[in-house]
């Protein structure tokens, strides 16, 4: 967490608070979870204290900084959960009043818990006395799917949340992803469990990524080219972050490849297919 991250997709990576619970098989090898724990001796499971970080001032420094930027910096909170429960009311709130300071920042806020994110926001909202519309139009509004049915859960719920920009992170990519079901999807439709209410947006932007990390599960790069096509197809940004540490291709891609770079990050290593770093339009 600094001034500087490795993260491509994002400009800055700073965090509110460190700590989570593992919610999904995504969860499994938690960059952010051994680093706590390393850095910290902080476990990442429930019931465990949220440790508050000090540095709050930094991203009003940035937000100073940017202040006529063309290129509007983009702030990732990258070791915790936005929408943690188990987080205290106050810090929530002190971070969206934050973002409220900070209108030359755009936030990625991504989560594992969607289904927590526009009840707090409205919560927040009124606390403040505002008139609840949508999160701040600085913020970035993602879910993470590793795989078809937690994207079956998170994305519906996702879209109906107003926010200016909608994003997935399939990473880690650990099994197929339809992103067809939501292309396609006649939004009055409840095929979804989701019962009168119309969505506001459709999917802006797609993460790609295989796991890295010593115990990295494969990802299977023949399946992850057909979710990126079916993007690609209708006109959603996609961002290829890595093919990870242990990705495998099909035959006619070059079976048994190892990437030199141990995240599988290096561009220059994959398939022409592979190739994508775009952001979306909106931003």
């Amino acid at each position: 967490m600094s001034e500087t991250t490795a993260i491509q997709w994002c400009s800055h990576s700073w965090s509110p608070w460190w700590g989570c619970t593992p919610v999904s098989p995504g969860c499994a090898q938690c960059y952010a979870a051994k680093w706590a724990k390393f850095t910290r001796g902080l476990e990442y499971r429930k019931g465990v204290p949220r440790q508050r970080t000090k540095n709050w001032d930094l991203p009003l420094k940035w937000n100073k900084a940017a202040a006529g930027l063309a290129q509007r910096p983009r702030v990732f909170p990258s070791m915790c959960d936005p929408f943690d429960a188990e987080v205290p009311w106050t810090w929530f709130c002190a971070l969206m009043d934050l973002i409220i300071r900070t209108p030359h920042l755009d936030w990625l806020l991504l989560t594992k818990r969607p289904e927590n994110a526009e009840a707090m926001g409205r919560r927040w909202a009124a606390d403040r006395s505002l008139n609840w519309t949508g999160f701040p139009p600085n913020v970035w509004l993602g879910a993470s799917a590793e795989n078809q049915e937690r994207a079956d859960r998170r994305i519906p719920i996702l879209l109906i949340i107003p926010a200016k920009i909608h994003f997935v992170s399939a990473e880690p990519y650990l099994g197929l992803i339809d992103f067809n079901r939501w292309i396609r999807w006649d939004h009055t439709k409840d095929e979804f469990g989701i019962k009168d209410t119309t969505v506001e947006s459709d999917i802006d932007w797609v993460i790609f990524g295989g796991e890295s990390g010593r115990r990295a599960r494969p990802c299977n790069c023949e399946e992850m080219l057909i979710s990126l096509d079916q993007c690609r197809q209708a006109n959603i940004a996609v961002f290829m972050k890595q093919v990870g540490a242990d990705p495998q291709f099909p035959l006619s891609q070059g079976s048994g490849f190892k990437p030199h770079d141990r995240k599988g990050g290096n561009p220059s290593e994959w398939p022409s297919s592979f190739r994508y770093r775009e952001f979306p339009a909106a931003a």
